[in-house]
């Protein structure tokens, strides 16, 4: 006994002087070192540490505690040392990295306050390498009453993994489930939730235990416990959503469906199975709830439980208890056990997923086949964007569409000489103005229901239109509309030459005293991606159309004009465009530019090829001049999209 008590001496002066003593760097790790060597006796330990840091200088007084009363402070410095308080242990231990103590001195007061609870007892005998075998040494250990608690946690979670391993295989084998992340952080969970704490030792194997062996024992356990009491709520709550939404579909917990005709009594046994089902449901999810959230959920059915059973306010509070008595040895709070050991919330790959290659080559989930799936899906969502990309490059002979239309616009309507490129550099308003005006001139005719008259392969004639007069009515609204505002703003600004460099810096709001033009701008390029992105809907349905096959069953479908119930949705075969194979003999009431596009055919065998093709490209190019943003977020989509296809590939 007396051994003990200089023992406990020594590592006084030892904490002390950790305390109080400005320690450099590197003497603080040799300090850490030895506090980490198991293999040297604690009171050696002790020694050499006091022997290294002792001739260090003093440290002030106002880094060591955090009251402002100087008085305080000096009534501190000035005391002769004693046992640790409370405070002063928890800031020596932070010195030495939250370590437990090597010395009975708190054996007695542990007791003393978790003696109402019975789950602890005092014992003196320990193993040591001596002709005895035994030396002694103060300590408590579990009694029957502890395990007997860890047996019933057990049982708990011995409830979750039970199913949870089910629930795992249905995951794994969903094809619609792509992120392995939920299915990787249950398996996190069943590998912890599959660990029982003392449950596999018995009495005489715990009797013999000291610190290091229930540290050993607890340690992996109480690290994922804290782990994921810090994990997010959004992340738990998608995790949660997943185990209930399989356990849904489990053969045993499917609900029954039940119809209108069928007897009461075979209504009445499905209705009582049903509930039966979803009640199992319900206490299953309150239980994996309980040890995700710990005490911080009010319907806590461990927390119940132990109240009930055993007095304990909580599992959180049951396993703080074990810290101190059987890890720490001394009073101690969660924050220490969390900070010795790093606990951190746990993470998981969001890529690969966590089972065995073979089975995951079985069900296509392997690395590989993933890849492969991603670049298909990447490929098939890249088309639509490739295919507006093509349109911005179409050109006329050679010249930019626009620069087409506005030099006709001009030439044929106006009977007016410009120079397209100059107006496009010097007077950009008057550029616009201009390929709108074509737009209006050339094209509407073919999406407003004009009757036109079309001519086949066969040379057999129609007449009709390729969409009815109600399917654009809303846009061909706002384009009167756009007419109006382009002919007041001219009107209200005629000596207004902005020349494009001055409107690209409008439109990145670079020049803020010029909002007028930006709202000029902005609306016109909104417009016309809606326009285009309307009319590429019907094209992409054609393509699809034309992809799977399907010309010889659909000649009824391409001499209807396209409706407005067309828009409802996209069809899996795809949907023709009217009349995409005659070519256009007559305009009724056409313009003298809408009568260029006499001899063309409707759609041409690529993208802007054709009328159709034509007017979409020319609604892109002119949103693009516009700098219209959602658009250029299509550009970008597209650039990141083929990055990704060149990462894969």
């Amino acid at each position: 006994m007396a051994q003990d008590s200089n023992s406990k001496k020594i590592e006084r002066r030892a904490r002390s002087l950790l305390l109080n003593k400005e320690i450099p760097q590197a003497k603080m790790e040799l300090v850490r070192a030895l506090m980490n060597n198991a293999d040297i006796h604690s009171e050696e330990r002790y020694r050499a540490i006091i022997e290294l840091i002792q001739g260090c200088p003093d440290r002030q007084v106002k880094e060591l505690v955090e009251a402002s009363d100087r008085k305080r402070q000096a009534a501190v410095r000035r005391k002769k040392p004693q046992a640790p308080s409370e405070e002063r242990e928890q800031l020596a231990a932070a010195s030495v990295e939250y370590m437990p103590t090597e010395t009975s001195y708190y054996i007695d007061e542990l007791r003393k306050r978790y003696d109402y609870l019975g789950l602890f007892k005092k014992r003196l005998l320990v193993r040591r390498n001596n002709r005895f075998g035994i030396g002694f040494r103060r300590r408590l250990i579990p009694n029957r009453r502890l395990l007997k608690v860890m047996g019933d946690i057990v049982g708990f979670q011995q409830e979750i993994v039970m199913r949870l391993s089910t629930i795992l295989m249905m995951i794994l084998n969903d094809k619609s489930i792509e992120d392995p992340s939920v299915f990787n952080y249950l398996r996190r969970i069943r590998v912890w939730l599959m660990v029982e704490p003392l449950c596999s030792q018995s009495m005489n194997t715990i009797k013999w235990m000291e610190r290091a062996n229930f540290e050993r024992e607890f340690r992996n356990y109480l690290v994922n416990y804290f782990g994921f009491q810090k994990m997010g709520g959004e992340l738990k709550e998608e995790i949660i959503l997943m185990v209930e939404n399989k356990m849904r579909e489990m053969e045993d917990l499917k609900k029954e469906n039940i119809y209108e005709k069928e007897p009461d009594h075979l209504r009445r046994e499905k209705e009582k199975r049903n509930l039966t089902r979803e009640k199992t449901i319900y206490d299953y999810m309150v239980l994996f709830r309980s040890f995700l959230y710990g005490e911080q959920m009010e319907n806590n059915i461990i927390t119940d439980f132990l109240r009930q059973q055993y007095r304990i306010s909580g599992i959180t509070t049951l396993f703080t208890i074990i810290i101190e008595v059987l890890i720490y040895q001394r009073p101690a709070k969660i924050e220490e056990f969390i900070y010795r050991y790093r606990v951190r919330t746990p993470e998981v790959s969001p890529e690969v997923w966590d089972y065995s290659e073979d089975y995951l080559k079985k069900v296509g989930k392997d690395p590989e086949s993933r890849r492969q799936r991603e670049l298909e899906h990447l490929k098939k969502n890249v088309s639509s964007y490739e295919l507006v990309y093509k349109m911005l490059k179409v050109e006329d002979r050679g010249r930019s569409l626009l620069m087409r239309g506005v030099e006709a616009q001009w030439k044929i309507l106006d009977k007016s000489k410009h120079d397209p490129q100059d107006v496009f550099d010097n007077n950009y308003i008057n550029y616009l103005d201009a390929a709108v005006q074509f737009f209006k001139n050339a094209f509407t005719c073919l999406i407003n229901g004009t009757p036109i008259t079309f001519r086949d392969e066969h040379r057999d004639e129609f007449e009709s239109s390729v969409f009815t007069a109600d399917i654009f009515d809303d846009e061909l609204k706002a384009f009167e509309s756009l007419l109006n505002a382009m002919h007041q703003f001219r009107t209200a600004n005629p000596t207004l030459n902005l020349k494009r460099e001055e409107a690209v810096r409008i439109m990145r709001k670079q020049l803020a005293t010029m909002n007028h033009v930006e709202d000029l701008i902005g609306s016109m390029g909104e417009y016309f991606y809606d326009l285009a992105k309307k009319l590429l809907f019907f094209y992409e349905q054609h393509r699809l159309w034309i992809f799977y096959g399907n010309q010889a069953s659909g000649k009824g479908m391409i001499r209807r004009p396209l409706e407005r119930t067309d828009l409802a949705g996209e069809r899996e075969e795809g949907r023709p465009l009217p009349f995409y194979d005659c070519s256009i003999i007559r305009i009724e009431s056409g313009t003298a530019l809408s009568d260029q596009l006499v001899g063309k055919k409707v759609l041409g065998n690529s993208s802007g090829e054709g009328i159709i093709g034509y007017i979409i490209s020319y609604a892109f190019q002119i949103a693009h001049q516009c700098g219209n943003s959602r658009l250029l977020s299509d550009l970008e989509e597209r650039k990141k999209i083929l990055r990704r296809i060149q990462d894969l590939s």
